[in-house]
């Protein structure tokens, strides 16, 4: 126990001489020094709204927001300074930060996006991708005091950027596919699904704050999800989304025992924790019957015997609203609320 406290404190007097004092969290919104106009009106779109935004207004943490011209900067530059920071980044495919961060849903060539569970399309296409911040998740950052995330906005086209940022501000969309006027699908695969055209139009069931949680962001769900569903119960939904909900303290964690709670409930598409699935069924009598049948399905009904304090289980309760299923992972407390 002795040689253990010695290596803490070690490790602490290390950790302060090699990084220095642990900044607070920020956030910053940048774009590149060359970005396109429409590119860059949507950047100016979104500053402005920064301290109002549902997400920016958590992420900025009533602290400074820095805003500018710093994509090459960043992509130049230590990424252990990026670290502590909760980025938002703009750019086309081939800006040289947007490579470095862009995850492998999405592949764009030629004017076109192939993106997972979407399909293949040319046109005005915008994509949307958010999750932990990868340069805090790096071998600079030994020991990670707490999570920061990132959102990625790019596109086929500087159109297709600037409606995908379109649909980040009116409906916090944090993950998916958006499309600008006519587009293409290129083929046909095995789970496509449409691009979003229009901002999301939830069901007023679903709060924009209850229980001490509040709404932040938004994922367009990809095919796999609808068909997961249709296993389950039979039938697939016509859209699903999923919900994110965040309050004070969840990104808070350090180290890697709380490396899974914080992903949980961080933007990701695939963070399944303080969410709110939210399937559209054809009427009201199949939402019913799905939201009963999973229910009764055999590991969401484990998921409730549980104490609730494991974050890769957490309890999931289902109910129906009219033609909407609603599958929540957040506490009673909530879906006491979402419930009545």
């Amino acid at each position: 126990m002795k040689n253990l406290l010695v290596f803490v404190l070690l490790s602490a007097v290390l950790w302060g001489s090699a990084f220095g004092e642990v900044p607070p969290r920020s956030l910053v919104i940048t774009i590149a020094e060359d970005a396109p106009p429409a590119v860059r009106a949507a950047f100016q779109r979104i500053v402005a709204a920064a301290k109002n935004h549902p997400l920016l207004s958590v992420l900025s943490e009533g602290g400074k927001i820095e805003s500018g011209c710093f994509n090459e900067k960043f992509a130049a530059g230590n990424p252990e300074a990026l670290a502590f920071r909760h980025l938002v980044v703009l750019g086309e495919p081939d800006d040289p930060l947007v490579r470095q961060i862009l995850q492998h849903e999405a592949r764009f060539e030629n004017g076109s996006v192939y993106a997972f569970g979407f399909g293949r399309f040319s046109g005005d296409l915008g994509w949307i991708e958010s999750g932990p911040n990868p340069f805090l998740h790096s071998r600079f950052v030994a020991r990670p005091p707490f999570e920061t995330e990132l959102v990625l906005i790019t596109g086929t086209t500087p159109a297709g950027i600037a409606a995908a940022a379109e649909r980040f501000l009116d409906s916090t969309l944090v993950n998916g596919l958006v499309a600008s006027g006519q587009v293409e699908r290129l083929e046909t695969t095995l789970l496509d699904r449409a691009p979003l055209d229009c901002a999301v139009a939830l069901p007023d069931s679903v709060p924009a704050r209850a229980g001490g949680w509040t709404r932040i962001g938004i994922t367009d769900c990809s095919a796999e999800v609808g068909r997961g569903i249709l296993e389950l119960i039979g039938e697939e939904p016509s859209r699903v989304f999923a919900v994110k909900y965040h309050r004070p303290g969840v990104w808070d964690g350090a180290g890697a025992e709380s490396a899974i709670g914080n992903f949980l409930a961080g933007l990701h598409r695939a963070a399944y924790g303080n969410t709110v699935l939210v399937a559209e069924f054809s009427s009201a009598a199949r939402a019913e019957a799905a939201a009963g049948r999973l229910n009764r399905e055999k590991r969401i009904a484990a998921s409730r015997k549980g104490d609730g304090k494991n974050p890769e289980k957490p309890p999931v309760r289902c109910f129906s609203r009219g033609v909407w299923l609603l599958m929540s992972t957040l506490p009673e407390e909530f879906n006491r609320e979402l419930a009545e």
